[in-house]
């Protein structure tokens, strides 16, 4: 009969790790390559951010264009043409960094005011007091 009705057969000490020796982690040559493909990604889409949509057109149509050159020129054109908030947010947040609260800066939280029928109305903001 095994030992350990929960743990498979196993019997954990309190605290003990059920991996010893860790995680395996990556390898050195899939970090680089993944910064690497970074610094690319960074550098393209800072550079097409300034591109004219008909440039972006053009990229998307070339077939000698890379494939991560299509990507990032379509995701771009669309953000550009059709107004997209979401594809134009991912690109800032992947090109610049997603920004952080600042402690500094004032909290908004709308004003909601209550009905006598029970409905909630969001009327506006104001201040949060910092807590």
């Amino acid at each position: 009969m095994a030992r350990g009705k929960k743990t498979g057969g196993k019997d954990w000490k309190p605290g003990q790790s059920g991996n010893p020796k860790g995680w395996f982690g990556y390898g050195k040559d899939y970090r680089e390559a993944k910064k690497l493909t970074t610094a690319i990604f960074n550098q393209l889409g800072t550079d097409l951010l300034y591109a004219k949509v008909e440039d972006l057109q053009k990229i998307i149509k070339d077939p000698d264009a890379s494939m991560l050159e299509k990507i990032v020129a379509g995701i771009i054109g669309k953000a550009a043409t059709e107004q997209d908030q979401i594809r134009a947010a991912f690109l800032l947040d992947r090109i610049l960094g997603k920004p952080k609260l600042n402690e500094d800066q004032p909290q908004i939280k709308p004003v909601i005011i209550t009905t006598r029928d029970g409905t909630r109305v969001e009327c506006g903001m104001q201040e949060k007091e910092p807590e």
